[in-house]
């Protein structure tokens, strides 16, 4: 069975998502703002899931309708649901829209008693709902006079790749947004370093794309898993083949913060990952940071948004300045921050910049050449 499908991610960086898509050996594709359309057959559910760095969702295209509120109800209630999930099934459904008449909330529930209605009558009794974790998540999203109705194949967003520890850290990168910044930057044969690393995500993203560990290698849970023809020898046949692609050899790897704790957690992500031997950590203030020559740096200062640091952020970061400029010679060097008029304190040569909207913040990374 063929199946149309759609990885969503991170506006602006469709491309990436298209590098996904290539590795496991799709070609034809159409891009969209916010994702990538194909079409597969469940092996490359299966594959997407499992490798793609830089999507959020994996969703399945079901149904492309008109949108009509006021049949919206029939409409819904027409779709055999049965063919893709019954009663044993728990559900939830989101819907997103364009067009801002449109009230989600109200839309969504209205979908969700059709589907219930379906499913009395034809049996007697009704699915549960479960807005947590849900079995079979139905997703619905409007843009002009269209609506397309999917289910999504992945359940929580591929960003929770599973490799973090019990102990989290209070603002830690979302690990598809360090995958995309990762692959801004060029760092071949290069020492790559980060002297703000937190709990590591830009330098773990890093290893895993150097050694082609699959994204996803540390987690189990998916919720095609719970789809009527989950196949699990070719899931089971698929992980094994992806296992045994993984690269020995990587860059070096180093990460420093001033935070016993960052390091802890960052050592705890790295074992669960068995990567150990891959970094070089220490427990160091950025202002005591010297890198080798030559060397890309990557750090994502905090900022009062995320963290309240109780610094003159114009002294800190001309002060950061003075740091990056005198101790990292001929290094290429990459800010990651919220666009803020403190960056104008930094008193090296940018030779590019990329704006990134991260959720409702105004981001910016920055390239510094010493």
């Amino acid at each position: 069975m063929k199946y149309t499908l759609f990885l969503s991610c991170i506006n602006g960086f469709e491309h990436n998502c298209i590098r996904d898509l290539e590795r496991v050996g799709i070609r034809k594709y159409n891009k969209y703002d916010g994702g990538i359309e194909f079409e597969g057959y469940l092996e490359d559910i299966y594959k997407m899931n499992q490798t793609s760095r830089y999507g959020m969702h994996l969703y399945w295209e079901i149904a492309r309708l008109p949108f009509d509120k006021d049949n919206l109800y029939k409409d819904m209630y027409n779709i055999n649901w049965n063919k893709y999930f019954n009663i044993i099934h728990s559900f939830s459904v989101k819907v997103k829209s364009k067009r801002r008449h449109i009230n989600e909330q109200y839309t969504a529930l209205v979908i969700k008693d059709a589907i219930v209605d379906y499913f009395n009558k034809k049996y007697n009794k009704r699915p549960n709902v479960d807005r947590k974790t849900p079995d079979i998540p139905i997703y619905m999203y409007v843009d002009g006079g269209e609506l397309k109705l999917y289910i999504d194949t992945t359940g929580d967003p591929l960003y929770k790749r599973g490799y973090r520890t019990d102990f989290i850290h209070q603002a830690p990168l979302n690990e598809v947004l360090a995958a995309n910044l990762i692959a801004s930057i060029d760092y071949k044969d290069k020492n790559l370093y980060d002297p703000m690393c937190g709990s590591g995500t830009l330098l773990i993203e890093a290893a895993m794309k150097d050694l082609n560990i699959p994204s996803q290698a540390c987690r189990k849970d998916f919720v095609f898993k719970n789809w009527f023809n989950y196949d699990s020898e070719l899931y089971k046949k698929i992980r094994t083949k992806l296992k045994n692609e993984v690269k020995t050899d990587c860059i070096d790897i180093y990460g420093s913060d001033n935070d016993d704790n960052c390091i802890e957690m960052l050592k705890g992500s790295i074992k669960k990952l068995g990567i150990e031997e891959k970094f070089t950590l220490r427990n160091r203030n950025i202002f005591d940071f010297i890198p080798k020559e030559n060397s890309v740096i990557i750090f994502n200062p905090p900022y009062d948004i995320r963290i309240s640091i109780n610094k003159n952020l114009d002294e800190y970061y001309a002060k950061l300045s003075e740091k990056l400029k005198n101790q990292c010679k001929n290094c290429t060097i990459h800010i990651f921050t919220i666009n803020n008029e403190y960056l104008d304190s930094i008193d090296i040569p940018c030779i590019y910049s990329k704006q990134i909207r991260n959720a409702n913040l105004e981001c910016v990374l920055n390239t510094y050449q010493t």
